[in-house]
């Protein structure tokens, strides 16, 4: 999230503050729903996998509920938990101890069976 902060990349939760126990973000919304999907919900997350893939961003562990709309219709990504940078999982901290998994998910595949399961074409 640092990173992407640093950037300014307008879809990513701007840090406001975070150490070895906790972050702590600006708003972004709620966890996309079938009440809630933007008309440009599909186009919004595959700009986000573009600049992913820009700044060798991965996720790698993308559930639905990490992908957030506020109220305006504008999609963000959360939760970089499992996330890496040029597939290094042992990028930045641990939190409760858990280690990041062996495999990761492809971001990629991950938004497509969200797009699926939400009915968007």
């Amino acid at each position: 999230i640092k990173l992407l902060n640093e950037k300014n990349i307008s879809w990513c939760p701007k840090l406001i503050y975070y150490d070895s126990d906790k972050i702590v973000s600006e708003y972004a919304g709620e966890a996309v729903n079938t009440k809630n999907i933007p008309k440009n919900l599909k186009t919004q997350l595959y700009n986000i996998l573009d600049d992913l893939k820009k700044y060798n961003v991965q996720h790698n562990d993308i559930k639905q509920d990490e992908i957030l709309v506020n109220p305006s219709g504008k999609v963000s990504l959360c939760d970089f938990g499992w996330g890496s940078i040029n597939n290094d999982l042992s990028i930045g901290k641990l939190f409760d101890n858990k280690s990041k998994p062996h495999g990761k998910t492809n971001d990629n595949e991950s938004i497509k069976k969200i797009l699926k399961k939400l009915n968007v074409k």
